[in-house]
């Protein structure tokens, strides 16, 4: 009684795919020489002889296990690569997206700030910060309620997103406050950017509330080249924000 050597090997490849698939390096080599030393000890044991003539049954036989089963096999990691990714961008996107408006959420915001905050300072470039907020918005929520509110939150947002450059980088600061990163561009024409966005807003009707009107107060602040840390720029047009809202709403201004 012989061993074929054709269909053994088939089995032994299907083996040390499964291996290297479920655990990589590691398992496929201690798998490899388990099943190496198993196959001598058997031999040895039992006194079967190995035969390397394989007749056309087992030819045949063997041939599908030998071309499917690994195309089976790439198929399944080619999918499971491929799921994997797509998990790993939706998780990607969930860390650095707000939900509601689908912009950078305070977090992620923050950082691409920080970021903006010092190439602006090692290069000498222009930049400038908005930060946004929607006047009466806990009055539109009282009287309306909060789906009227988020409404408004999206239109906003999507106001932004029309009348914007794509370079500019949108963030939701929280609740109805939005914060803009306006790269290479002086308080000028962030102010210019501002006043298109209030004209939009003017003829702007929430479809289910057109009753409702939208209006922002903007706070604008250039980068000063005095200021040592990028908290100290959202400082500054934190407190034009507030000069805006104390001047009456609705208007953009900018940090002294």
């Amino acid at each position: 009684m012989g061993v074929n050597v054709l269909p053994s090997t088939a089995m032994l490849m299907i083996m040390c795919l499964n291996l290297m698939g479920a655990g990589g390096p590691r398992l496929f080599v201690a798998g490899l020489v388990l099943m190496v030393v198993s196959c001598l000890v058997t031999l040895e044991l039992t006194g079967i002889t190995v035969s390397f003539n394989s007749a056309p049954l087992e030819w045949w036989l063997s041939l599908p296990i030998i071309v499917i089963y690994p195309l089976l096999f790439g198929w399944v990691s080619y999918q499971t690569a491929t799921k994997l990714a797509e998990h790993k961008r939706r998780l990607q996107v969930m860390s650095t997206r707000d939900g509601m408006t689908g912009v950078y959420n305070r977090r992620h915001w923050e950082t691409m700030l920080r970021n903006e905050f010092d190439n602006c300072r090692r290069h000498n470039r222009d930049a400038t910060l908005l930060i946004i907020d929607i006047d009466h918005f806990k009055s539109i929520n009282d009287t309306w309620g909060h789906d009227v509110g988020d409404e408004a939150i999206v239109a906003l947002t999507r106001q932004l997103q029309i009348t914007l450059r794509g370079s500019d980088v949108i963030g939701r600061f929280g609740g109805d406050e939005f914060a803009v990163i306006m790269s290479g561009t002086p308080a000028e024409s962030a102010i210019t950017a501002m006043l298109r966005v209030h004209e939009g807003l003017n003829t702007l009707r929430l479809p289910n509330t057109p009753q409702v009107t939208l209006r922002i107060s903007v706070g604008v602040a250039p980068l000063n080249p005095q200021m040592s840390h990028y908290r100290e720029w959202l400082k500054s047009a934190d407190l034009a924000l507030y000069k805006a809202k104390k001047a009456g709403r609705n208007r953009t201004e900018v940090a002294a």
